[in-house]
């Protein structure tokens, strides 16, 4: 991976969530996750918010992957449906950029589950035949900006 690549693809929430992040070669980029009881809700499914974060993690790496070291991007809209409830398994998030323009991108991403190891190691790019299910679809259109400069030890004090 590319130093500009890299930027995005070790944020600190990959670590939080527990989430790892690869490239396919149809340039598209993989987040994924083991699923269990540690991230459910109280009706014992995947709380929503998670996939949420691995849509806005593929999304948002993929259109990463495309800027320069002089930008930074926003995201000004995004929007995930869910089609049926997740309780255990493995997930992958696909994000792809649709289309960029100068200062505006668009993006998409598919969230397939597996509910069978093999099958998740040895995926391809036709996911609902390799075992996975279509869990959710999720959109986002991102803004370019500058970069602002910081030291490597930026984060805030807490």
């Amino acid at each position: 991976m590319n130093p500009i690549a890299d930027r995005f693809h070790n944020a600190p929430i990959a670590k939080t969530i527990g989430f790892d992040v690869s490239c396919n070669p149809a340039n598209e980029v993989e987040v994924s996750l083991s699923v269990s009881s540690h991230l459910w809700n109280p009706m014992g499914k995947l709380q929503g918010g998670v996939m949420s974060i691995l849509a806005d993690a593929a999304m948002g790496i993929a259109f990463g992957r495309e800027l320069s070291p002089d930008c930074e991007f926003s995201t000004i809209d995004f929007s995930i449906s869910h089609m049926r409830p997740v309780t255990r398994g493995w997930l992958r998030a696909i994000g792809r950029v649709v289309q960029r323009g100068v200062s505006v991108g668009f993006l998409e991403c598919e969230i397939y589950l597996y509910r069978d190891q093999i099958a998740f190691q040895t995926h391809s790019a036709s996911a609902e035949t390799e075992g996975g299910k279509l869990v959710a679809t999720a959109t986002c259109s991102c803004m370019t900006t500058p970069a602002i400069h910081r030291s490597p030890n930026h984060r805030d004090k807490e």
